[in-house]
């Protein structure tokens, strides 16, 4: 896991959910008092481009007679659209009417959260595009961690001369699982 000493104070970390409740509790564990803020991408997109309630949701429901799940859909999916063909302008009218009433809301001061701050992603593939867009539209300076892979767990490996001991092998293997306590449906080859 990430050593959160090594780290610049007063920095905002962007990772997944998952890592971000570990890192915050290897924080309080580990009693760092660094000022760190940790975002993750659904976050960090919201605040870009813009957030919705469920009165979007309905909205979208009544109007256009979406169901509910694809209006949700709709709206995880105007960011950065443009009328290309039929769709994607219907899209972006869908988009301009939310605007025109309301229905989204902007965070114009979302973009000062990192003015003078080091800014780290972790547990993202450098190839994320939607990522470096996100940024990008951000004009956010950041650099890439790597995983310690001092922590990585390595496989076993077991040769044999013949098919007939390798399968001896496996058999007793198997029957050592089974014998302490783990079930058959659990055991996988």
């Amino acid at each position: 896991m990430l050593d959160l000493n090594k780290l610049k104070n007063h920095s905002i970390i962007i990772c997944p959910a998952n890592i971000k409740e570990a890192l915050v509790a290897i924080k309080s564990k580990d009693y760092i008092v660094k000022d760190f803020k940790f975002i993750t991408k659904q976050e960090l997109q919201k605040n870009t481009y813009f957030s919705y309630d469920v009165k979007s949701i309905h909205y979208i429901h009544k109007k256009y007679n979406y169901n509910y799940d694809l209006a949700e859909e709709i709206l995880d999916n105007l960011h950065n659209i443009k009328a290309i063909n039929k769709k994607t302008e219907q899209l972006v009218s869908i988009y301009e009417d939310l605007k025109a009433n309301k229905l989204i809301k902007f965070n114009e001061y979302y973009k000062y959260l990192f003015k003078n701050k080091t800014v780290y992603i972790y547990g993202y593939d450098k190839i994320d595009q939607e990522l470096q867009a996100l940024l990008s539209n951000s004009e956010v300076s950041y650099t890439y961690l790597e995983e310690n892979i001092t922590d990585v767990f390595t496989h076993s490996y077991y040769t044999f001369n013949t098919i007939e001991e390798e399968v001896s092998n496996l058999a007793s293997k198997i029957c050592s699982l089974v014998n302490n306590g783990t079930s058959l449906n659990n055991i996988y080859i």
